[in-house]
């Protein structure tokens, strides 16, 4: 057969179950992000999403202050005040260590699968050439 792409349909989003997209799609609308899926035939062979979504990064608390937990949940509650203001469906964001992926998990986080990468437009543009 031959390969055709094509953009999923919103409503056709749930068949991504047992993808790698499976944890990202709920959290996606029409207006933040796009799918696209690679069919042989009628089979589903792969798929990529592009996502809105914003992303929290670069979380520190001095070292002194770690045992206390005060400084995070300060920055916690501002932070999550931050994306209930923007009305935001989800934000993404990374752990470096265990403990703080438990933490994560046990609050309702989602764990994607892969490490993730900055890839500069000027990169992604080099791919169409």
């Amino acid at each position: 057969m031959t390969l055709r792409s094509e953009e999923l349909p919103p409503a056709d989003w749930p068949t991504l179950a047992g993808t790698e997209l499976a944890p990202v799609w709920p959290l996606l609308t029409p207006a933040t992000g796009r799918i696209l899926v690679v069919r042989d035939g009628d089979r589903l062979v792969g798929c990529w999403a592009l996502l809105q979504a914003a992303h929290v990064e670069g979380l520190w608390v001095a070292p002194d202050e770690r045992r206390h937990g005060r400084v995070f949940r300060q920055l916690l509650r501002g932070m999550a005040g931050w994306v209930a203001e923007a009305d935001l469906p989800g934000v993404l964001t990374q752990a470096l260590t265990v403990d703080v992926a438990d933490f994560l998990v046990r609050r309702g986080a989602r764990p994607v699968p892969g490490t993730t990468f900055l890839w500069p437009r000027a990169e992604v543009n080099r791919c169409l050439r």
